[in-house]
């Protein structure tokens, strides 16, 4: 029987949500498991189906699974733990090559489509079954493989993270790295928009207001407005001009004072 589940994404690539990560492993997985118990209830298998279904069938679906498990382990990082998503896909891709390393001539032996020990490596026997383990539980119970037909499984998965990271990390470092909003007025970010940009602090240069509009629009999630309109009327203030950088001033060396108490 053919799977149809795919990695979850929209036209732009989207990175899947830790529920549909954790769904997606759990129906590969079931599939696997369906499968493997429907092969084991019909009798009479041949050698040529047994080397079929350990060596080609069962790994595929059983990777998907590996696979999004590394997904899940990306989406559960904590930020005390790992600096940045970046970190926790280094390991990841980090622990592929090491079982790479460690399962040299058997990852060879899956790279160039070699069949001359299938009877040994994929057909079952006392010697060389083993049982499926995960971080996770899943609804159903684990299942008796060959070992070769689970670290196939790990070697599908780990190839396939590697050719598929790429598309979606940057969304993902964007989901992990939420902004903090602005919750201020719009007339207080214009003043310290207008006032850092004649610092000539952005860049090192002065810049064109609509683009820093733009720039801090996005990093706030705060709607500016005209704020050419908004800056306009801060000239015409009949006390301060600029209220808001005065606050920031008093507001920073009363924490500079309190600070100083504290500390006698």
């Amino acid at each position: 029987m053919e799977t149809n589940l795919s990695f979850p994404s929209n036209a732009n690539g989207n990175f899947p949500t830790l529920e549909q990560a954790f769904c997606l492993a759990q129906e590969h997985y079931k599939h696997c498991h369906d499968s493997h118990i429907n092969f084991l209830g019909a009798s009479g298998q041949s050698e040529h189906n047994l080397i079929g279904h350990y060596k080609y069938q069962l790994p595929g679906c059983l990777g998907e699974t590996y696979f999004y498990l590394l997904v899940i382990e990306i989406l559960l990082f904590e930020p005390h733990e790992h600096p940045s998503p970046r970190n926790v896909i280094l390991d990841i891709l980090d622990k592929g090559q090491t079982l790479r390393v460690r399962e040299k001539q058997l990852y060879l032996y899956y790279r160039g489509g070699i069949a001359d020990y299938d009877n040994h490596l994929f057909i079952p026997s006392v010697d060389n079954l083993q049982q499926t383990q995960f971080d996770f539980r899943f609804e159903l119970p684990p299942i008796q493989l060959p070992q070769a037909t689970i670290i196939y499984a790990q070697f599908s998965a780990y190839d396939r993270f590697v050719a598929s990271y790429p598309q979606w990390y940057p969304q993902l470092v964007a989901s992990k790295h939420k902004s903090i909003p602005w919750t201020g007025s719009q007339a207080a970010l214009t003043e310290l928009i207008y006032a850092l940009n004649e610092m000539g602090v952005l860049g090192g240069k002065h810049n064109e207001i609509r683009q820093l509009r733009i720039s801090f629009e996005q990093v706030f999630k705060f709607d500016l407005g005209n704020i050419y309109k908004t800056y306009e009327n801060m000239r015409m203030r009949k006390k301060s001009r600029t209220p808001f950088i005065d606050g920031l001033r008093n507001a920073l060396l009363r924490r500079m004072d309190d600070d100083d108490l504290h500390a006698l």
